[in-house]
Formats: C-alpha cells, sequence, structure tokens
C-alpha cells in the first residue's frame, strides 16, 4: 500500500511538473484589440470583462465623479503586492502580471485595464495552457475587485 502511495505521489509531482513546465513555455497572449483587452481563446479557461462569450464575462469596475483615478491607482498597488506575481507590464492605463498558481504551478496571466474615457477598470484572467481552472480566475477577479472596492 506505501508503496502504491509514493509512485502515485510520484506521478502527480511529475505531473505537476509537466503542467508548470508547459506554462512557462507557452506565450502570453495578452495584449490589446480595437484599444480593448483581447478577447479569450476558446482553446483556454478566461474570465474578462470585455469577452463576447458570456460565460466568460465579468462586469468590469464603473466609477463616477473621478473615483475612478483613486481605483486604478489602488487596482495597481493591489497587483504590485500579489502573491505568487510578476509586474510584466505596467504603465498609465495598463497592467500585465504573470501569477503563479498555486495547486499546480501553472502561469496564469492576469491584466487590468483602465479607460478613463469610460470610468471603467477592465479586467482579464486567463490560463496559458488548455484545461479546467477549477473556476480560480473568476474567483481571483472576484477577489480582486472586491479589495480594490472604494
Amino acid at each position: 500500500m506505501l508503496a502504491l502511495l509514493i509512485a502515485a505521489s510520484g506521478v502527480m509531482g511529475y505531473r505537476q511538473w509537466t503542467l508548470a513546465q508547459m506554462s512557462l513555455k507557452a506565450k502570453a497572449d495578452v495584449g490589446f484589440a480595437n484599444n480593448q483587452l483581447k478577447d479569450c481563446p476558446s482553446d483556454r479557461a478566461c474570465i474578462s470583462s470585455t469577452a463576447h462569450d458570456p460565460k466568460n464575462r465579468v462586469d468590469s469596475l464603473v466609477y463616477q465623479g473621478g473615483k475612478d483615478v483613486e481605483a486604478w491607482q489602488r487596482a495597481r498597488a493591489i497587483a504590485r503586492r500579489w502573491l505568487n506575481s510578476k509586474v510584466l507590464s505596467d504603465n498609465e492605463s495598463y497592467m500585465h502580471l504573470e501569477i503563479k498558481s498555486g495547486l499546480f504551478g501553472t502561469i496564469e496571466d492576469f491584466e487590468i485595464q483602465w479607460i478613463p474615457t469610460e470610468s471603467k477598470i477592465h479586467l482579464r484572467s486567463m490560463s496559458r495552457i488548455e484545461g479546467w481552472d477549477l473556476d480560480s480566475h473568476a474567483k481571483r477577479i472576484s477577489d480582486f475587485k472586491a479589495k480594490v472596492a472604494l
């Protein structure tokens, strides 16, 4: 029985290592199309406030009366302190983070885009490899929105 458990943990460890290596080598599909975050690809787990498909869509953060400037600054500060993350791009209206997931150690992309003319902050969380995400992207966005809320 002990030998079976050891063998199973070795297989799981190898699978986790393989998934992590695949996500490290996968190209991040991030950035813009028509001045907004790219749409979610159909082959990966993805949640976005700019997604065309309703199953991938979440609400953006919307602010009135100039509060979007404060919210954007707060969003950037929160993102910079996120555990297991690395900021790859950060400018006056866009931020891209690479986040290492805890369970399998895969790399995920998290993007934040501020649209000052619309007083909106758009969000996108996406896996770099195919597969199911156990709703981790929806939870990540929900948690992030709760922290940024003014």
